[in-house]
């Protein structure tokens, strides 16, 4: 036998999660638009989105690839890159250097959807947030771990090809879970607008390097409205385990409601997540005063 569980009244933990994400957003001075809010996974995923573009502040071991090295754009902005490079490893703001379109939250920075690629301006830096706006870019992918500096191009190179082939080239650990395993080729390649009306256009593009290595996006790809596949695919993840946490809580509802003094359990609210998937759960009524730690079941949180 089968018990089915009556949703219609339970907590919910993803509006919740959603409505502390949206909080911290506003007290940052980040506008949005408030009906994204009325669905919290797709709320998620633009958050996710938004805060992925942006390169933290981290440590990272940074690599230059021999093709920036022997360009003659390099030699020319020699100083600015190895001040990036120093930068990137001493753990400092790459993000003074990114485009300022970092700070729209509903920006769509398809490149880096597609390809996980970013670019850094080259100018001299400022006292503001921003440094000052160069014609040349440098191109760029980043881990968490390590950032590797690609090659220097100028503005409308979103869509040339010519990066993926240094990445796969220089740094082949990096495309090797993209390669579409069984392809020989793709036929027609596409031409760099080809690729950027492309990506507009919501479709999954796949990139031949060479005869027999084809990669899908290394970026995870864009969804048919624009947005990054990868965002919404662990935004979905997410909820997912949320409502995990919902279904444990109403197992134990009689505990979480006894100590966090609670009448009706759907007064049960989720506060103060944190990146490990350790969260509280509070009285919605008295969040100060009862409160309970607990753990989503599997993926951590943002």
């Amino acid at each position: 036998m089968i018990l089915l569980m009556d949703k219609t009244n339970w907590p919910d933990f993803a509006k919740d999660y959603a409505n502390l994400l949206a909080s911290d957003l506003t007290s940052q001075g980040v506008s949005f638009p408030s009906d994204l809010l009325d669905d919290s996974t797709y709320f998620l995923s633009k958050y996710i989105s938004y805060a992925s573009r942006t390169i933290s502040k981290k440590r990272r071991k940074t690599h230059l690839s021999n093709y920036l090295l022997s360009s003659p754009q390099y030699i020319t902005h020699q100083n600015i890159v190895e001040n990036l490079k120093k930068i990137s490893e001493d753990g400092g703001d790459l993000s003074h250097y990114q485009s300022k379109s970092i700070e729209r939250f509903n920006y769509k920075e398809r490149m880096f959807f597609d390809w996980s690629i970013l670019h850094l301006h080259l100018g001299n830096p400022t006292n503001s947030r921003f440094s000052q706006r160069s014609g040349p870019l440098l191109f760029l992918t980043v881990s968490e771990t390590d950032a590797y500096f690609i090659a220097i191009r100028g503005h409308g190179a979103w869509g040339e090809q010519l990066f993926l082939n240094i990445v796969d080239q220089e740094w082949q650990h990096l495309t090797d879970s993209f390669v579409l395993q069984g392809a020989i080729s793709i036929s027609p390649t596409l031409s760099p607008r080809e690729t950027i009306e492309a990506r507009k256009a919501g479709i999954q593009a796949i990139v031949q390097i060479r005869q027999g290595r084809c990669l899908m996006p290394t970026g995870g790809g864009i969804t048919t409205n624009g947005d990054s596949m990868a965002a919404m695919l662990q935004a979905q993840q997410i909820v997912a385990d949320l409502r995990k946490l919902e279904e444990m809580v109403y197992t134990n509802k009689c505990f979480y409601c006894n100590n966090l003094k609670v009448t009706k359990w759907q007064d049960i609210m989720l506060r103060n997540v944190e990146s490990n998937g350790k969260v509280l759960l509070v009285n919605r009524n008295y969040p100060n005063s009862y409160q309970i730690p607990s753990k989503i079941p599997s993926a951590g949180m943002l």
